[in-house]
């Protein structure tokens, strides 16, 4: 039995593995197309409006030859990662059921085996199911709800229906490349400026009002699309009046919706949100209100690719501590340090023989190997399961830490004294904030601080430098 069954191979379910194998699960990820398949669908030759560090999966691992990546960059940067670091990935391979057996038992079935887990992840995407407009020609050849390519349709009648970024990169794509292209919207999701809200983003806004100033693009205000026709399409204005146009192509791109049938099944209960229906769980541990089912990634309320990549590195950790161990107990967080153990206190805390004068904090429970090898350290830990990045949404509330000042009194200390506090963080933008947040922290209280710089090499093995 597997402890973990991740379904999707997206950029969440890819971060989803990645923190599993790190805490050593027995996990397995089924993904029923291709690694990254969102991605995959993505317009040819599309920039990825999203910054480097919202993408990547660990830091400083991603090198676009521009500042930003293209879908074939980021496309080969997840396959590779996936291959890189032998992650277990099984694509093209569908799962058809989800059943829940028992307490902490599923099965899994694909078309071509099944699978037994403790704990199922979804992180399905929310691609599945295209929006349609509901009228009448909407059936009809030329009608698409996915936009791939401009080429076929140089000097042709397109148009796009839709008014958020989707629908404005199309449209871009289309009067650049020589079409003949409208972009069929309302108003106020053309005026609107809220990113919030789902508009289009101003990296495509104004190279569209370029391209209207050129004559290159037509922006037409509707009130709803009346039918489509073979070679015409019929709209009606925001006024009320019918207007007919030449049209050779429509792409509907009105956004889309996950399929949560398995979900469902499940018994997970489910909202209305502003992108659609969603399932319904904790905040905190993105558990469902079924026990052991989870959800990460585009689907959940949590839409931007950062937040997909960023969550699993909170929660898988949370999954693994609830997991019961037979004989040896079930793995918690340490009380104190926050470890990972199946011995409350964990063996560092609970040691007699350890310097409690010293505390060394790090980002991840499996730093901790890395300061016993490389510095013969012997005192006391401290980890944070993870490091400040608010472009993220990163706070430090959402790194262990509250417990870190109540360690330095003696009372909380075998009634010894923390002299000396270490801050061992990566050297990155994010691990320098984090360390730089906790030395202000400490700062009032006069305990000495000490930084040492630690690096991660091949995404596992940590040195310090």
């Amino acid at each position: 039995m597997k402890d973990l069954i991740i379904i999707g191979a997206g950029p969440a379910g890819i971060s989803a593995a990645y923190e599993a194998q790190k805490l050593s699960l027995d996990y397995l990820v089924l993904e029923k197309n291709l690694i990254g398949n969102t991605i995959y669908q993505y317009p040819i030759g599309l920039t990825v409006f999203s910054t480097v560090n919202e993408l990547e999966l660990e830091p400083n691992t991603l090198f676009p030859a521009r500042e930003k990546p293209t879908r074939e960059e980021l496309l080969s940067y997840y396959t590779r990662f996936v291959l890189e670091n032998n992650l277990n990935v099984q694509w093209e391979e569908a799962v058809v059921k989800v059943e829940k057996i028992g307490e902490n038992h599923f099965v899994i079935k694909t078309e071509k085996a099944e699978y037994e887990t403790k704990k199922v992840l979804f992180a399905i995407g929310a691609m599945q199911y295209p929006r349609h407009l509901g009228v009448k020609g909407e059936d009809l050849p030329k009608v698409h709800h996915l936009f791939r390519e401009t080429y076929p349709y140089v000097k042709k009648h397109a148009m796009v229906v839709g008014g958020g970024n989707s629908a404005g990169e199309a449209a871009l794509f289309l009067a650049r490349e020589g079409a003949y292209a409208t972009l069929v919207t309302f108003r106020k999701d053309w005026e609107e400026t809220d990113p919030k809200q789902g508009c289009i983003k101003h990296w495509v806004k104004e190279p569209l009002e370029e391209q209207l100033e050129k004559n290159c693009l037509d922006v037409f205000f509707l009130n709803r699309v009346v039918e489509i026709k073979e070679n015409e399409i019929v709209l009606e204005e925001e006024n009320g009046d019918i207007e007919t146009l030449p049209n050779d192509v429509v792409f509907v791109l009105i956004g889309s919706d996950a399929d949560l049938t398995m979900l469902e099944n499940l018994g997970v209960k489910t909202k209305n949100s502003k992108y659609g229906t969603v399932p319904i769980y904790d905040e905190e541990t993105f558990e469902t209100n079924v026990s052991g089912v989870y959800v990460v990634g585009h689907f959940t309320e949590a839409r931007h690719i950062a937040g997909a990549i960023e969550v699993p590195k909170k929660i898988i950790p949370k999954i693994a501590a609830r997991f019961e161990k037979g004989k040896e107990g079930e793995t918690v967080f340490c009380s104190i340090c926050n470890n990972l153990t199946e011995v409350n206190p964990c063996m560092y805390c609970a040691s007699t023989t350890r310097d409690r004068s010293q505390i060394c904090v790090i980002e991840e429970h499996y730093n901790l190997l890395a300061v016993e090898k490389m510095l013969n350290y012997r005192g006391l830990y401290h980890i944070l399961h993870g490091s400040l990045a608010p472009i993220r949404g990163v706070g430090p509330d959402k790194l262990m830490l509250t417990n870190l000042l109540p360690r330095l009194m003696p009372a909380n200390n075998a009634g010894i004294e923390v002299k000396e506090i270490i801050i061992a963080t990566n050297p990155t933008t994010e691990g320098n904030a984090t360390a730089n947040y906790i030395e202000r922290l400490l700062k009032p209280l006069g305990v000495c601080v000490t930084r040492i710089t630690m690096g991660i090499e091949n995404h596992s093995k940590s040195e310090f430098v």
